[in-house]
């Protein structure tokens, strides 16, 4: 079976001043919350790797991570269209 392995810093998510998925300092207590640092279009270095049979390196890459949020905005599509860009798949 596959398996993927996605790395970062901790902080690149997590942190109060710059991480992609908290809240933050200033952001309105009301929902959807515009402020918060998942509003923020930052991108943060992550290392992808694949690995076929659980040894082999299919593939190793530095990417950046960013935030998308899935909703009926069409984010995920967008997604699917970020990896298009950097993987050259159709299906």
């Amino acid at each position: 079976m596959p398996i993927i392995s996605l790395i970062t810093d901790p902080s690149n998510l997590f942190d109060n001043d710059f991480g992609i998925y908290v809240f933050g300092d200033s952001y309105d207590q009301n929902y959807p919350h515009f402020g918060a640092n998942f509003w923020e279009d930052w991108e943060r270095p992550i290392h992808f790797s694949l690995y076929q049979n659980n040894t082999n390196y299919e593939v190793t890459l530095m990417l950046e991570l960013r935030y998308l949020e899935v909703g009926a905005e069409g984010k995920l599509k967008d997604l699917f269209n970020f990896a298009e860009e950097i993987w050259n798949f159709r299906n």
